[in-house]
């Protein structure tokens, strides 16, 4: 919200003009999340090791997300490590380099693939540091935990509820939303003839389907234009009568 502040007002605005700015600034913020969607949808990320954790994190993060764990876990590969204690919740001090004098503590339970780090980064940012991705190497974990894979970074987070309810807001959002699933559907027809067939008989019922919706929303524009007239004369009608003060008899 700071930032926000700083960038769109010099001084104190009137509460018209933060309606105005603010309202523009989260269909702003929509579509650029919007486009952040397609590329995630349709692009697909480059891999930097051969590790099982990195390609899982490409294939259940959003792009976004993923380019952020991939520079935390590609750095985490060459970090330095010792072990301060033993047992069953062992710890581990963590640098980026020998002779590094910020260290982090990594207290890891092997028995459950639990860790955590004094660096507190998952629980700030919610992808995990790479002191901890460190000592999963060391210990040869193939695959995150779930429980540090968050559901709100991964590509299946948002509901179609969400999607729908955030289209009403902006033309753009729409028009990818509708363009994404134009573009699946096409990638599924052109594998046979028998799915084109199919395909291209549903998007013709479509059609058909949208057309007769535009139609209800044009009949319904001019049938609240109609209604509106015909308050505005009745409310007319009642002010002239109120006006009227009939005689005393």
């Amino acid at each position: 919200m700071d930032t926000f502040f700083k960038a769109h007002f010099n001084a104190r605005p009137t509460l018209q003009a933060f309606i105005a700015e603010f309202e523009k600034e989260l269909i702003r913020r929509h579509e650029l999340e919007a486009q952040a969607e397609l590329d995630t949808t349709y692009t697909k990320p480059t891999l930097k090791t051969a590790s099982p954790i990195e390609k899982q994190a490409a294939e259940i993060y959003t792009r976004a997300v993923f380019d952020r764990f991939q520079e935390e876990f590609v750095q985490s590969i060459g970090y330095r490590y010792d072990q301060i204690k033993s047992g069953v919740v062992s710890k581990y001090s963590v640098a980026r380099h020998d002779g590094d004098e910020e260290t982090f503590i990594v207290s890891f339970d092997a028995s459950k693939k639990r860790a955590d780090c004094s660096c507190n980064k998952f629980e700030f940012s919610g992808i995990l540091c790479g002191h901890i991705l460190t000592i999963f190497i060391i210990f040869d974990l193939r695959m995150l935990p779930e429980e540090y894979i968050l559901n709100r970074w991964t590509r299946n987070a948002k509901s179609s509820a969400v999607v729908d309810e955030r289209a009403q807001e902006s033309t753009i959002l729409r028009y990818n939303d509708i363009l994404g699933d134009a573009t699946k559907c096409a990638e599924k027809a052109s594998t046979s003839v028998e799915v084109y067939k199919v395909a291209k008989e549903a998007i013709q019922k479509a059609f058909a389907e949208i057309a007769a919706a535009e139609k209800n929303v044009s009949r319904g524009a001019q049938r609240d234009a109609i209604n509106i007239n015909e308050e505005s004369t009745i409310d007319d009608n009642l002010n002239d009568m109120s006006l009227y003060i009939p005689p005393h008899v």
